[in-house]
């Protein structure tokens, strides 16, 4: 009984762990806490992925930055993700 409950938080912590942006130096400034993903469901392979998806340009259009430096696709992570400057 004690090996499931373990085996469940460890599973637990472990996808937590995968689940969240790799904070990496050479990506994007390490990704710092005002990175966010959008796009959700597409795989991009560009920053024009990226930049041209509605929620990516809202996301960084309503905080006041310019969409074209601050919309980006990928990481050493998610390579095929969007981010957007919250």
């Amino acid at each position: 009984m004690h090996f499931i409950i373990f085996l469940t938080a460890a599973l637990g912590l472990g996808a937590g762990v995968l689940a969240s942006p790799a904070l990496v130096p050479n990506s994007l400034k390490a990704r710092d806490e005002s990175w966010h993903g959008c796009a959700q469901g597409i795989e991009c392979h560009s920053d024009d992925d990226c930049q041209g998806e509605s929620d990516c340009v809202q996301m960084a259009i309503g905080h006041g930055v310019q969409v074209n430096s601050n919309v980006h696709c990928g990481q050493d992570g998610h390579p095929v993700a969007c981010w957007a400057r919250w």
